[in-house]
């Protein structure tokens, strides 16, 4: 697929984003572990931030990052090129991004709900979008606690952007959108 394949003819039941992903650390890397060390340090980075934010202290965020990167189920996938570790990581920055939203002001809530939407978006392009509905609602419930809910459409045109944004190759292809929804069709009915 990094040399022009359309991303619909491999592995179509997996959204083509995780696939880019894996594809340039194959081939221009020629190491294809380093995905999941790549992506594996990304999450930390962003749990340890999420932990700062939360706990308020280096220290025990920093203890609860190691804890964390030494649970087997994380530490087995750091050199594997799985698509669970780039899922958790989008996961992880939405709430990041949610932490920000009580004492943003008007401009800082706009660019916070369009990039919670973004990440949402590539999320449900790296995997089945199972959870998607949930962290809508999470976000959405944060926006109403306090009192910014009138920014959901931003989260919505977030959203719909970082979806579409991994199949601009595949409409540069000259696929129509007809197309594009029965290969929708077929990732929902695959999962």
């Amino acid at each position: 697929m990094i040399h022009g394949a359309d991303p619909s003819l491999l592995s179509a039941e997996v959204p083509p984003l995780g696939k880019y992903l894996i594809g340039f650390f194959t081939v221009f890397l020629k190491y294809p572990a380093l995905y999941g060390v790549f992506v594996g340090a990304l999450t930390l980075f962003v749990f340890y931030f999420l932990c700062q934010r939360i706990l308020k202290s280096t220290n025990w965020s920093l203890f609860t990052t190691l804890l964390f990167a030494l649970d087997p189920l994380f530490l087995n996938q750091w050199h594997l090129t799985m698509l669970d570790s780039l899922y958790l990581f989008f996961i992880l920055l939405v709430f990041l991004l949610l932490t920000f939203i009580p004492n943003s002001s008007k401009n800082k809530t706009i660019l916070l709900a369009s990039a919670i939407g973004f990440s949402l978006g590539l999320m449900a392009e790296t995997k089945a979008p199972l959870f998607i509905p949930h962290l809508f609602l999470i976000t959405g419930f944060v926006l109403f606690k306090y009192k910014k809910l009138a920014y959901t459409p931003l989260v919505a045109v977030g959203f719909v952007a970082g979806y579409l944004l991994p199949y601009t190759y595949y409409f540069y292809l000259d696929h129509s959108f007809a197309e594009w929804i029965q290969v929708q069709k077929y990732i929902v009915r695959f999962y």
